[in-house]
């Protein structure tokens, strides 16, 4: 932050008298801010993040979203307005006003002097990330994003230390050294970084990944348009949330998706008989892969969700993790789709969300809730289209003693022979609240969920549990050796709880 002396304000708003060009940078600057500011509120809202109370019992539909925008732009427009009047009054004034301006008028300034690309190539294709010389930097300063907020973060010598609030152009590098940042697009994009990361910013809908670790919610921005180009591909948005991580050394990268689609193409691999581009590769819900440098793939079978913070979990960098589950594999073929199995240390708890690919969360069947003895948990979120898989096997390895619970549905039978031989029935049941769902197929179920126990429980589950001391490996089999038993299937869930 920075107060202008009488001197800067007086030339501040000559400038503003003289200048239509920086009248109108000035303006959407403002325009900008209100638009940011309101978006990061809308953002925590959504995510539970506010500081306000919430309501004891509301429905969230994934086809429903009850939205604060109609607020928002006219609050947005509000803040035009006033922008809009004070300058034009001042215009009509005169500049014999700018000698108080100094005394009401307080700027943050971003720093200017941080790395820029240069390029004097005007030829630029599609499926090659934008770069920005200096002339054009000069030419187009209008803000396209903020620098929403950062824990811990720190700065490589000589790059720009961003501070909250900081506004973005084109052309803008952020080098987070470690700790976590989060930015705020004018498109309605949030990205969140993991350092140490090196991101450009080239538009409200085009960065470039070069190091690091990127969490990305795209809203707002028709399907197609954001896109996140790495040193090795380009990862084109469907309306989503997923994760991008360059791996150091040889730039390969990893993209999961935890919601959407996305279309990853290869900027490096090319097709071995042809030599034309290879065709991009969509990646749905619930699936990850690791795109090698010849542009071919592999499925990066289980994701940590720690290693792709985003919205609240930011902040949980000093929060305590057992981390004991080490890997989740499975024996499926890698050359099948790219499914992944999601690890989330401290996560089970009501309306915990339960399979990467469906939206339907755990709760407990009544008031009381899940039992206190699993929340905070480490848990798997497995795939739930693997309940028709009659010979899956997965393995689960520990980094040390613990009690692994097994979510079984109860109207599923017979029971599989592992788990009775293996694990004991405690009597606990834990329910499951699904929500909307259209299956590849077509079939289309259409239900809400909502928040907090004991409310809207469409299936129940019991709860198995097996003690493991010595051989850490735990191999879990499939829900059924017959495909067709019974009308009513879906997948486990699995909880891990350490004995110390």
């Amino acid at each position: 932050m920075g107060t202008y002396t009488e001197d800067e304000a007086r030339s501040f708003c000559e400038r503003l008298k003289q200048d239509a060009e920086f009248r109108r940078l000035y303006l959407e600057t403002a325009a900008l801010r209100g638009h940011l500011r309101v978006e990061s509120a809308f953002r925590m809202e959504q995510s539970g993040e506010s500081n306000s109370l919430q309501p004891s019992s509301a429905t969230r539909s994934s086809g429903e979203r009850h939205s604060t925008r109609p607020k928002a732009f006219i609050a947005l427009v509000l803040t035009l307005a006033v922008v809009f009047v004070g300058v034009t009054a001042w215009l009509l004034s005169g500049s014999d006003r700018s000698s108080g301006l100094d005394h009401q008028l307080t700027h943050e300034r971003p720093d200017e002097n941080g790395p820029r690309l240069t390029n004097n190539s005007t030829d630029r294709r599609d499926d090659v990330a934008p770069t920005i010389d200096n002339q054009d930097r000069n030419v187009d300063a209008t803000p396209i994003a903020e620098f929403a907020r950062s824990v811990d973060a720190s700065w490589p010598l000589g790059a720009t230390r961003w501070s909250v609030g900081d506004f973005l152009r084109r052309g803008d590098t952020v080098s987070l050294g470690s700790g976590r940042a989060e930015l705020v697009f004018s498109s309605g994009a949030i990205m969140s970084l993991v350092g140490p990361a090196e991101l450009v910013v080239h538009s409200g809908i085009s960065v470039s990944l070069n190091s690091g670790t990127a969490t990305t919610r795209v809203e707002g921005v028709g399907k197609g348009e954001f896109k996140v180009f790495t040193p090795t591909t380009e990862v084109l948005d469907l309306g989503t949330e997923f994760g991008i991580m360059v791996h150091p050394g040889n730039s390969e990268t990893d993209v999961v998706v935890f919601d959407g689609e996305v279309d990853v193409t290869s900027l490096t691999g090319r097709d071995q008989n042809s030599g034309d581009r290879l065709p991009p590769q969509r990646l749905s819900v619930g699936e990850a892969a690791h795109f090698k440098l010849s542009g071919e793939w592999d499925r990066v079978v289980s994701v940590n969700r720690a290693a792709f913070p985003f919205g609240s979990q930011m902040y949980d960098v000093s929060m305590p993790r057992s981390d004991v589950i080490l890997n989740v594999t499975d024996n499926l073929s890698s050359s099948s789709r790219p499914k992944f199995y999601e690890v989330v240390p401290n996560g089970f708890g009501e309306d915990a969300r339960a399979f990467v690919d469906r939206t339907h969360e755990w709760n407990g069947i009544d008031s009381l809730g899940i039992p206190s003895y699993l929340l905070g948990k480490d848990y798997i979120r497995t795939f739930n289209d693997d309940k028709f898989n009659t010979d899956i096997e997965i393995t689960v390895e520990l980094s040390q003693s613990a009690d692994v619970y097994v979510l079984y549905a109860i109207l599923q039978s017979p029971r599989p022979h592992w788990l009775v031989s293996e694990f004991e029935d405690t009597g606990v049941v834990i329910g499951l609240d699904e929500a909307e769902f259209v299956s590849p197929k077509g079939f289309h179920v259409k239900q809400s969920v909502e928040v907090g126990p004991g409310k809207s429980i469409d299936s129940k589950f019991s709860l198995w549990k097996k003690t493991v001391r010595d051989n850490l490996n735990v191999v879990l089999g499939a829900i059924s050796s017959d495909e067709n038993t019974g009308q009513f299937k879906a997948n486990y869930g699995i909880i891990v709880v350490p004995l110390n």
